[in-house]
C-alpha cells in the first residue's frame, strides 16, 4: 500500500514511500459542478503523513479532525482548493503577527510577496482587549490582509505604549514561529524577497535544491519573523 490513498473508517490516509516523496491526492467529483465532500464517522477526515499534496475537495463533518498530523511532523504539506465544514469545536483560523512598524511592514510585504492590505486602523485601546492579552495601558494599530492564493487572513498589529523589544529567535529556540509559503519559483520568489529588503537565513544564502525540482530556503522578514519558501517537485 505504500504511497496509495485508501478509503478506510477513517476516510483518507496516506502513506509515506520516503521522507523526501511527496504523495498527492485529488478527489474528482462525478458531478463537475459539485466538489467531493469527505465524511468520517469513525475517525479523521485525512491523515497525514510526509509531504502531502491536498487539492480539490472538502472534509464534512468527521467525529476526529478534519485533517489530522497524528501528533507527528507532516514534512513539506502544499494544500490549496480545501474547504473545511465540520460541526466540531473549530470553525476558523486567522494569524497575527507583532510587527514594528505598520507602514514598514505593509510595504515589505506588498513587494516581497504581492501582501493584498486592507486600510490600517487608527491607534487606539479597548481596556476590556488590554486585559485580554495582558497588555493593560497599551495601544495598538492593526493591518489586516491576505496573500494572494490564499483565503487566510492576516492580522499585522502594531503595539504602542508599552514596553517593546525585537526578538530575532532560531528555529532551535522553543516558541520559534516560522510560516511557510508554497511558490512557483523558489529562486524568483527569494529574489523578490531580498530586493523587497529581507534576508536569507539558510546556510549559505541560498535554498536547498533536489533532484526532483523540490526545494526550500529560510528567510527571515523586516521584523526578523522566520519564514520558510518551498517549491515543490516537478509535475
Amino acid at each position: 500500500m505504500s504511497g496509495a490513498v485508501t478509503s478506510t473508517g477513517r476516510l483518507v490516509r496516506f502513506f509515506r514511500r520516503g521522507p523526501w516523496e511527496a504523495v498527492a491526492i485529488t478527489l474528482i467529483a462525478a458531478d463537475p459542478a459539485h466538489t467531493p465532500t469527505i465524511v468520517a464517522t469513525g475517525g479523521d477526515g485525512v491523515d497525514l503523513a510526509q509531504n502531502n499534496t491536498l487539492t480539490g475537495f472538502k472534509v464534512g463533518n468527521a467525529s476526529g479532525n478534519a485533517i489530522s498530523d497524528e501528533g507527528g511532523t507532516v514534512g513539506t504539506l502544499n494544500v490549496s482548493n480545501v474547504a473545511i465544514n465540520t460541526s466540531g469545536d473549530f470553525l476558523g483560523a486567522a494569524v497575527q503577527f507583532s510587527i514594528e512598524d505598520s507602514a514598514k511592514t505593509v510595504a515589505f510585504l506588498h513587494d516581497a510577496i504581492g501582501f493584498n492590505a486592507r486600510p490600517t486602523g487608527p491607534l487606539g485601546t479597548n481596556p476590556v482587549v488590554a486585559n485580554l492579552i495582558g497588555l493593560p495601558g497599551s495601544q495598538w494599530r492593526i493591518t489586516h490582509g491576505s496573500i494572494p492564493g490564499t483565503s487566510l487572513d492576516f492580522g499585522l498589529i502594531e503595539y504602542s505604549g508599552v514596553t517593546r523589544a525585537k526578538v530575532t529567535s532560531g528555529a532551535e529556540d522553543p516558541g520559534s514561529p516560522a510560516f511557510t509559503m508554497v511558490v512557483r519559483d523558489l529562486h524568483a520568489a527569494l529574489d523578490q524577497w531580498t530586493k523587497a529588503g529581507g534576508t536569507v537565513a539558510s546556510t549559505g544564502g541560498k535554498p536547498i535544491m533536489r533532484a526532483n525540482g523540490a526545494g526550500n530556503v529560510f528567510v527571515r522578514d523586516v521584523n526578523g519573523l522566520m519564514w520558510e519558501l518551498i517549491q515543490s517537485a516537478a509535475q
